[in-house]
C-alpha cells in the first residue's frame, strides 16, 4: 500500500498505483460532463418544444384570422385557371366550332400557356366534357331559380319566353351549347351533363302542371324550339315563345 489516499491496481503481476484523488477528480469531471450533456439535451428539447409551440400558435392564429394556408391559395389559383380554360373552350366553339378546339387554341384564347391546358385536361374529349358540363350546370341553375320565383304559371312562362328570345339575340353561346350537346349523342361519357339539364326542365314543368305527358313534352320540346329559332331567318319573339309554351304546359281555357 502506498498510503491512505492511493490504491494499487495489480495487473499482469505489476502494481499500478492509482491516486484516489485523481480517480475522484476524473469521475467528477465525467459526472459534470454528463450533467452538462443532460442540461444541453434538456435545453435543446425545451427549445425545440418552444419552436413547435410557436409554429402551432402561428398556425392557429392564421386560421383564426381567416388567413388561408398556402395550399388553399394554390388550389384557388388552379380552380381559376381551370375555369378560364373551360370558358375559353366555349368561346372557341362559338367562333370556330368544336373542330377548332385544340390545346393550343384554347390556351391562347384563355391567355395561358399551352402547358396549362394539358395539365388540367389530358385530352380534347376531357376539355369538351368539362365545357358541356359547365354549360348544363349553369342552364340548370338558371331555370331552377326561375321555378322558385314568386308568381303564377303565366308569369313564369312569360319570364322564360323572354329569356329564350334574349338567347337568340346573341346566339354564339347557344350555338356552342348545341354543338356540344350533339357531340354527347356520340360520346356516352358526356351524357350525364345532358341528363342533369333534362331533369331541371322537367322539374320546372312540374311546378306548372300535374300532367306527366305535358312535363315530358316540355322537357323535350324546349331545346327544339331554340334550335329552330337558330335556324330561322327571323327568330321568334318573346310573345311567340310565350304562346308556344302555353300550349305545351297549360290546359286550354
Amino acid at each position: 500500500m502506498a498510503g491512505p489516499f492511493a490504491l494499487a491496481w495489480k495487473t499482469s503481476g505489476t502494481e499500478v498505483p492509482l491516486s484516489i484523488t485523481r480517480v475522484g477528480a476524473a469521475a467528477g469531471v465525467r459526472s459534470v460532463g454528463r450533467s452538462k450533456e443532460r442540461g444541453i439535451t434538456q435545453a435543446g428539447s425545451r427549445t425545440l418544444t418552444g419552436r413547435r409551440t410557436l409554429k402551432s400558435t402561428a398556425a392557429s392564429a392564421a386560421s383564426a384570422d381567416g388567413t388561408a394556408p398556402s395550399t388553399d391559395g394554390r388550389r384557388a389559383k388552379g380552380e381559376l385557371r381551370r375555369r378560364a380554360l373551360i370558358e375559353a373552350t366555349v368561346r372557341v366553339i362559338a367562333r370556330d366550332g368544336a373542330g377548332g378546339v385544340t390545346h393550343r387554341t384554347v390556351a391562347k384564347e384563355a391567355g395561358l400557356p399551352t402547358t396549362a391546358t394539358t395539365y388540367y385536361f389530358d385530352s380534347i374529349d376531357a376539355l369538351l366534357t368539362a365545357a358541356l358540363t359547365s354549360c348544363m350546370e349553369e342552364d340548370s341553375a338558371r331555370i331552377e331559380r326561375l321555378a322558385e320565383e314568386p308568381g303564377d304559371a303565366a308569369e313564369r312562362l312569360r319570364t322564360l319566353a323572354g329569356l329564350m328570345a334574349e338567347l337568340l339575340t346573341a346566339p354564339g353561346h347557344l350555338l356552342a351549347e348545341f354543338e356540344m350537346y350533339l357531340l354527347a349523342a356520340r360520346r356516352p361519357e358526356q351524357r350525364a351533363a345532358t341528363r342533369r339539364w333534362q331533369e331541371a326542365l322537367a322539374a320546372f314543368a312540374r311546378q306548372l302542371t300535374d300532367d306527366p305527358v305535358r312535363v315530358k313534352l316540355f322537357a323535350r320540346a324546349y331545346d327544339g324550339l331554340l334550335l329552330q329559332g337558330l335556324l330561322a331567318d327571323e327568330p321568334p319573339t318573346a310573345g311567340e315563345f310565350e304562346e308556344m309554351l302555353r300550349e305545351l304546359l297549360l290546359p286550354p281555357g
